[in-house]
């Protein structure tokens, strides 16, 4: 069955026989075959149609009804579910595993919904853009607040690129398959979580800015500069040079000189 494709969907098949194989080789040894595994945008089903002779108690979350009713007629056993995977509850799910080729426009929001509804595993394909800022280091230029926020929550890797060659039609960006692995315990503690992410985005909210400057209207009594160097490091310091234990320690040395006034 032949379906065109909907440019308002972000829908970029994969054709690509290499690819294909080598991105199954990724989730059969990232993903347990016992876990629930939902397919996020299966389309046509060129990864499901080998995914469902391997993962017994795997579904696929589809939000074109064109292509969901073409999958439940191609595989009658194949649990397929009509919805919007930025709004479809995962939560309270053992075991689960996601993959997916995720849209372009909205990869991003959907991947940090399911990092906050503390999905334990995923394997997903996004714009090779999204991938470097999923898995960054600091300074580097890709390192910013969603780097912090994905490294909070998760072990994050980027497996390798997929060319655009490989997709039907053909995007205009390379492409990277990446993994987030659910951390047992957060990557550092604090005591404020929203409060930390809000202090994040802050220090990042102007990244070629010394993060002083950027702190300077949440922190007006506190001597930022003083702070810094009080930890060891630089009262020139950037947010985008500073790994998440030092913006952790900041965090905590600002906050605490608000409680002593």
């Amino acid at each position: 069955m032949s379906l065109y494709l909907k440019k308002s969907l972000g829908q970029h098949f994969l054709t690509d026989s290499y690819y294909i194989q080598k991105i199954l080789e990724s989730i059969i040894t990232l993903i347990p075959k016992g876990d629930q595994l939902i397919e996020i945008g299966p389309g046509g089903g060129v990864m499901t149609e080998k995914l469902i002779n391997m993962y017994p108690k795997l579904r696929v979350l589809e939000l074109d009804k064109r292509f969901a009713t073409n999958l439940k007629k191609r595989f009658p056993q194949l649990s397929v579910i009509y919805g919007n995977a930025t709004r479809f509850p995962f939560v309270n799910r053992e075991n689960l595993s996601l993959f997916g080729n995720l849209p372009y426009n909205v990869s991003v929001r959907i991947i940090n919904r399911l990092v906050e509804e503390e999905v334990e595993n995923m394997v997903f394909l996004v714009q090779k853009e999204v991938a470097e800022r999923l898995t960054a280091k600091p300074g580097t230029k890709p390192y910013n607040s969603e780097t912090i926020f994905i490294d909070f929550h998760c072990e994050a890797e980027l497996l390798f690129d997929i060319p655009a060659g490989a997709f039907r039609p053909k995007p205009k960006v390379v492409s990277s398959l990446v993994h987030l692995k659910k951390r047992a315990t957060p990557k550092v503690d604090v005591k404020n979580y929203l409060e930390f992410m809000r202090f994040i985005r802050l220090c990042f909210s102007q990244k070629r800015k010394m993060v002083r400057n950027n702190l300077k209207k949440q922190y007006p009594d506190t001597n930022i500069e003083e702070t810094l160097l009080a930890l060891n490091l630089k009262e020139t310091a950037r947010a985008d040079e500073m790994p998440i234990q030092e913006l952790t320690n900041l965090f905590a040395a600002l906050e605490g000189s608000k409680l002593e006034r």
